[in-house]
């Protein structure tokens, strides 16, 4: 996350007199505080008399400081001598105070130093839907973002960048009125995915503006290819069917998806046909064309609606199914063409041979 820096507020508040015998300064390190940064309070006291013994008590405080007190004993006059506490700033940000008592001798002199905890905006994003993109498809990428920053997001501009083979449809732009604290909002971006893409994880990037603030999220989106098959004619041999004949019935199944349709096979269900009506295909590749096989034989005339189920695989193992239909005429048995041909010059030979003796 990129971040950027607002200078650290440090209010110190001088409890004593200018003419105090004692001089107090204080100092915070690093000079930026954000939420969890741990950082020191540093108390640099010079005295204009000597002290016997000196100690600095912190009676009261909004931090959670490594120690209460220092014990820094004697002082000689205008020796300045340090007081140092570590601290961790809390999850919250603004102004902390801590109370310093300092005790020389028998006077006391009071320090109250504020910290200014820095809060800025930033996002995360929780969730991805859907969570992979199909080549060729055009989808809604819907984006979950949660305010995990330190201050709400006002007027944030959401800007979505993808690389080569995809378009954003709509604008890029999102805008988020205002965003609370730990609160998600769902961003929509209308896409579209080439279908020629090569199928691997793809980079992208979500950047925003907030009261000049800039934060922004790289994540990336796999994308896959779907096989789809589809029916892409049948043939019959011979063209016209007859009853109680042998047929061949070839039906073509074509992928118009993206991706390889593993494992297909085709099983044909119609009582108007006695034979093998399961085959099995195989892989057929995007844009290929293969053909299932099937050897019948009609036992009923007319037309019949063969129905089709074909299974297949995609890429990640999981099954689909689609149904689909086709109408096959079935024929009476006709007399066999040869064999009439046969009747045919035999009866003419006869009549030959009837009017040659006739006119003999």
């Amino acid at each position: 996350m990129k971040k950027i820096l607002v200078t650290l507020l440090l209010i110190p508040f001088l409890m004593n007199s200018v003419e105090a015998a004692i001089s107090i300064q204080s100092s915070i390190s690093p000079t930026t505080i954000y939420p969890g940064d741990e950082g020191i309070i540093v108390l640099t006291l010079t005295p204009n008399t000597g002290y016997a013994s000196v100690t600095v008590n912190v009676p009261s405080t909004e931090l959670s400081l490594s120690k209460s007190s220092v014990s820094i004993g004697a002082m000689l006059q205008n020796s300045a001598r340090s007081a140092t506490f570590g601290f961790t700033a809390p999850d919250n940000s603004g102004f902390y105070t801590v109370s310093f008592s300092v005790r020389a001798d028998t006077e006391t002199y009071n320090e109250v130093v504020a910290v200014h905890v820095q809060g800025e905006p930033k996002f995360s994003i929780t969730k991805k839907t859907p969570e992979k993109l199909y080549a060729g498809e055009e989808t809604n990428l819907t984006l979950t973002l949660k305010n995990t920053g330190y201050k709400n997001i006002e007027k944030g501009v959401f800007t979505l960048a993808v690389p080569n083979h995809f378009a954003v449809l709509d604008s890029s732009e999102k805008t988020v009125n205002s965003l609370g604290i730990d609160q998600e909002v769902n961003l929509s971006f209308n896409i579209r995915i080439d279908r020629d893409i090569d199928l691997m994880s793809y980079p992208m990037s979500l950047a925003m503006q907030s009261g000049g603030y800039l934060d922004y999220e790289n994540f990336s989106m796999p994308v896959i290819g779907e096989p789809s098959l589809e029916l892409a004619g049948i043939s019959m041999d011979p063209a016209k069917p007859t009853i109680g004949s042998d047929l061949t019935l070839a039906i073509r199944l074509e992928n118009l998806g993206t991706a390889r349709a593993r494992s297909v096979d085709m099983e044909l269900t119609n009582p108007a046909f006695s034979g093998i009506k399961v085959d099995y295909v195989g892989s057929i590749d995007p844009d290929d064309i293969s053909s299932a096989i099937f050897e019948l034989v009609p036992i009923f005339t007319g037309t019949h609606t063969v129905d089709f189920t074909i299974t297949y695989l995609d890429d990640s193992g999981n099954s689909h199914s689609i149904q689909k239909s086709v109408d096959i005429p079935i024929y009476e048995a006709g007399t066999n063409n040869t064999y009439i041909l046969y009747l045919t010059i035999l009866a003419l030979v006869v009549v030959v041979i009837f009017l040659w003796r006739k006119k003999k």
